[in-house]
């Protein structure tokens, strides 16, 4: 049988992508992930425009992944008690825009929910929060928003909504 009502959001900082995606799907067929069965009632595209503002508030929708790797094992870092997470997590967009940029992040400490997750016998821990960026620099908004931050985005971690632009 089909579940209820869900939203799936496919984001990608590739229109073609979104567009192959988008032509490919029917909202007539039934579809299977994983034994998880349902169909598509409606398709939209949303586009978000950061050109105008400097400061964001984003929610963490999949929990946000920051590691430290060494030689034996991966060590996850914890946005309270880690007093270098926010510099690991500005490496990481650093990383992923090719260039050195500026911004300001602030994680409020409440609501900072802990989730371990166990993907084939790996065990990943990440974190789902609420937090500010203040950037000039639009392309650090655009790369987060569409490609995710922290580390295992194409693992399904890191992905954002942009609650607030001021």
């Amino acid at each position: 049988s089909v579940s209820g009502d869900n939203c799936i959001l496919i984001s990608s900082n590739d229109k073609s992508i979104i567009d192959k995606i988008k032509s490919n799907v029917s909202c007539d067929k039934i579809y299977n992930l994983n034994n998880f069965y349902f169909n598509i009632k409606d398709i939209k595209i949303q586009l978000v425009d950061f050109k105008d503002h400097e400061n964001f508030m984003i929610e963490a929708i999949t929990p946000i992944v920051i590691s430290k790797k060494s030689e034996k094992y991966e060590k996850f870092l914890n946005p309270i008690t880690d007093v270098d997470y926010i510099d690991y997590l500005k490496s990481n967009i650093k990383r992923k825009i090719g260039r050195d940029f500026e911004c300001d992040i602030v994680i409020p400490e409440q609501k900072i929910r802990s989730k371990l997750i166990d993907i084939k016998n790996i065990k990943i821990k990440g974190y789902i929060y609420k937090f500010m960026i203040k950037t000039k620099d639009k392309d650090v908004i655009n790369i987060l928003y569409n490609s995710g931050i922290g580390n295992r985005n194409s693992q399904g971690f890191g992905f954002i909504n942009i609650l607030k632009c001021l």
